[in-house]
């Protein structure tokens, strides 16, 4: 007797990395992430069909229970 577990979740961490010598590695940008599914979540709790939030240089965000081969879409919005 075998058993075969197959998962179906994944997850996906976004982190933003600035670089150059002009860059501001303080400011924070706007990301947005849709195409999401109704069991996805983002610091715990549930995203919808999207989600938006801020990310500065290093910092991360993981949005979790995405289902495995589903296709989402990131954007970071066009600043100054």
């Amino acid at each position: 007797f075998t058993n075969t577990y197959t998962r179906n979740t994944t997850n996906v961490t976004i982190t933003k990395k600035t670089t150059g010598a002009f860059a501001d590695r303080a400011k924070a940008f706007k990301f947005t992430v849709s195409g999401l599914n109704v069991d996805a979540t983002l610091d715990g709790h549930a995203t919808g069909n999207s989600v938006t939030f801020n990310l500065a240089n290093g910092d991360s965000k993981t949005i979790e229970n995405l289902k495995v081969g589903q296709t989402i879409t990131i954007t970071e919005d066009a600043t100054d």
